[in-house]
């Protein structure tokens, strides 16, 4: 029943933002990119990955950043000039509607989007209340993208006066077949292609790499995440390989490069993951008690069968029948996608929560926030780093250098390396930038746990005996030695069972391999 509820919970979560993107492609491109290249393409990622990949809980499928990609490079390539890149997505293909004095259209357009939108974010935030049932909650939140694609799609289409509006809907095409036609139907004739035009190409595939080298594996991380109980292991390169592969066909057939899709990455985790209520009780001073219930992750279905279905649901959806009920489905309704979707981000994003942590007031804060740990100056100022860096990632993208924003985001890596532990203290970055994931048997691929530069420099400083941690550490040695009685026998044995945990550990992580 969960590998059912999480196949068509991903097949709605993988389908509309394809063609929520592919609609931003096609307007930005001239009608080149169509339904079919979405299809095409997400099919192909779900049917490599779920049968080849190591880790097939990792969603690839059509990203926002490919669609900047390939209409900024067909706007080079037609020598026009480079379109802007809208920071809301949803709010550009709404104003689509308002075209050619279309007002009733528009108008009717953004009440279906931003209905669509309140109806998933309420359907989805359903399990954390204490509304129904524990099985009508989960039933609700895993069908939330279905019911409410289904509830406004058919709204849309109410005989009488909402037909008036003449809402726009999804274009479609010929089934199987490519939006614009070809000699050789699906296979790009590169072997046409000018000398030239391959030098041109090298140092946009650069990009390329470079934006799948850090947002394939960011949304595998995501997936992946320290809250999901995983059992086993992940494979980051050999994943990498594959999407290799796959970018490889999908430039021989002329669709989207598929990518990891970080909103959506862990939502597949999130759809086979078994979560129990729980009711704290808590005594309060004067003898009353206050129940509060609370949501704890148990177990993780980890199995191939629900990504490989949700493939198979996808190449269903090129054919003819299922082509014309997606022509139905109003273009508002992926609009509100684009919504939905990147409020997904910003409601989950440090940011945010480092932001809304500085204007609450102290008594209101959670005493277990580790937040408090830290000086809000200190906060301030590792935030103001992460907003400098998200406004020079937008600002390229306003520009004819928007294909170069993945140099941006790849030199944040040895930023925060290199850079960010010579202003931060070990344990502030422990708090404010802790590891995604920080599983065993996630790292295990990467060779365990990764020892971070501020990590280093504390060890470097604790040998010279500048560190206040060593200090510490050296105090409370010379008290345990006087406690011991000054027995350099019993201190060498500590020192040996030390060192058989730390083999201990060393072996169990072999395992893991």
């Amino acid at each position: 029943m969960m590998t059912f509820a999480a196949t068509v919970r991903m097949y709605f979560v993988n389908l509309l933002p394809a063609l929520a993107f592919q609609l931003d492609m096609n307007h930005n491109t001239g009608g080149f990119y169509g339904i079919n290249e979405a299809l095409f393409s997400s099919a192909l990622a779900a049917m490599v990955f779920s049968t080849m990949a190591a880790q097939p809980l990792t969603i690839v499928g059509i990203t926002g950043l490919i669609s900047l990609f390939n209409y900024t490079i067909y706007d080079i390539i037609k020598l026009h000039d480079v379109s802007l890149f809208p920071a809301f997505m949803g709010v550009e293909e709404l104003s689509i509607n308002f075209y050619d004095e279309r007002i009733t259209n528009g108008f009717m357009s953004v009440m279906i989007g931003i209905l669509f939108t309140l109806t998933v974010y309420f359907l989805e935030k359903i399990r954390s209340t204490t509304l129904f049932t524990e099985s009508a909650r989960e039933l609700l939140s895993d069908y939330a993208y279905p019911l409410a694609t289904i509830l406004w799609t058919g709204f849309s289409h109410i005989p009488g006066n909402l037909r008036r509006a003449h809402i726009e809907c999804l274009p479609i095409t010929k089934s199987w077949y490519p939006t614009v036609p070809r000699p050789y139907v699906w296979l790009v004739e590169f072997w046409h292609l000018p000398v030239k035009w391959v030098f041109v190409a090298l140092p946009v595939g650069m990009l390329v790499t470079l934006l799948f080298y850090y947002d394939h594996n960011l949304s595998s991380l995501t997936a992946q995440a320290r809250h999901f109980p995983l059992r086993k292991p992940a494979g980051f390169h050999w994943d990498f390989f594959l999407l290799g592969w796959t970018t490889i066909i999908a430039a021989i057939v002329g669709v989207p490069f598929p990518n990891g899709l970080v909103p959506q990455a862990p939502v597949h985790t999130d759809a086979l993951t078994t979560y129990k209520d729980v009711v704290e009780v808590t005594n309060t001073s004067d003898g009353e008690q206050i129940f509060t219930k609370k949501t704890v992750a148990t177990h993780v279905s980890e199995q191939r069968m629900s990504h490989f279905l949700m493939g198979l649901l996808i190449i269903g959806t090129m054919t003819r029948p299922l082509l014309v009920v997606l022509g139905t489905m109003p273009r508002a309704v992926l609009s509100g996608v684009f919504f939905i979707v990147g409020w997904g981000s910003i409601e989950g994003n440090g940011i945010i929560s480092n932001l809304l942590f500085l204007v609450t007031e102290k008594r209101f804060v959670q005493p277990s926030n580790p937040l408090l740990k830290i000086s809000k100056k200190r906060i301030l100022l590792f935030t103001t780093f992460q907003l400098f860096t998200w406004a020079a990632s937008v600002a390229i993208s306003q520009t004819i250098a928007a294909i170069g924003f993945p140099v941006i985001v790849t030199a944040l890596i040895p930023f925060r390396v290199f850079v960010i532990p010579k202003i931060f203290e070990r344990w502030e970055l422990e708090i404010l930038d802790a590891l995604t994931a920080d599983s065993d048997v996630v790292l295990a691929s990467l060779g365990g746990k990764p020892t971070m530069r501020e990590s280093k420099d504390l060890e470097g400083a604790d040998q010279g005996g500048n560190s206040s941690v060593q200090r510490g550490g050296s105090e409370t040695d010379e008290k345990q030695g006087e406690k011991d009685g000054g027995n350099e026998e019993t201190r060498q044995r500590k020192r040996h069972a030390g060192s058989d945990d730390g083999d201990g550990v060393a072996h169990g992580m072999g395992h893991s391999d």
